[in-house]
């Protein structure tokens, strides 16, 4: 978890790993590469990034997840809204994955669409996530499966998880308080 409060530097951070700003002064390093060196392009296929505000397109779930990968099958996108505990709500929504979230997903509550969003940025099989906040304006048991989802997932991958307090349920390995 990288912790701290609005304004202390959270959101550069991850700005910088994306690779969405550069460095003032000093070097960035991946596996010994320096980001100067690196495809960009090939380098943002290996992460998946959740913003705070989780942002779905106007159109389907299915199609939400069409625009990331233009090759996944139906039981690909099963399998992943399975993985992020979206497997039930979506199977109650009329014509499932082919519900329409309507515009930015306002048919969907805040915590369905988190965690959508964050199933989605798992089309590409990332090897690092990115989570800006994804729990902060959600209600105690959407924030209770957004955890049980990560705890699944970081056996798979490496989580950055950006937040203002540290999250006592989520276990993770190192905390950076800044």
């Amino acid at each position: 978890q990288l912790i701290g409060p609005s304004g202390k530097g959270k959101s550069t951070i991850i700005d910088l790993i994306l690779a969405l700003r550069k460095p003032q002064s000093g070097n960035i390093f991946f596996d010994d590469i320096n980001f100067n060196s690196l495809d960009l392009v090939s380098f943002r296929k290996i992460i998946g990034f959740v913003p705070q505000e989780p942002f779905l397109y106007s159109g389907t779930i299915y199609e939400n997840f069409k625009i990331f990968n233009k090759n996944i099958t139906d039981s690909e996108i099963y399998s992943l809204l399975k993985k992020c505990a979206c497997e039930d709500f979506v199977n109650n929504l009329k014509n499932n994955i082919h519900y329409d979230v309507g515009e930015r997903g306002k048919n969907l509550s805040g915590g369905q669409r988190q965690r959508i969003s964050i199933a989605r940025a798992l089309v590409n099989k990332p090897q690092i996530l990115i989570l800006d906040e994804p729990t902060s304006s959600l209600d105690s048991e959407s924030e209770k499966l957004i955890i049980q989802t990560l705890q699944n997932l970081k056996k798979d991958l490496t989580i950055i998880l950006v937040s203002h307090n540290k999250n006592k349920d989520l276990i993770v390995d190192n905390d950076i308080i800044i």
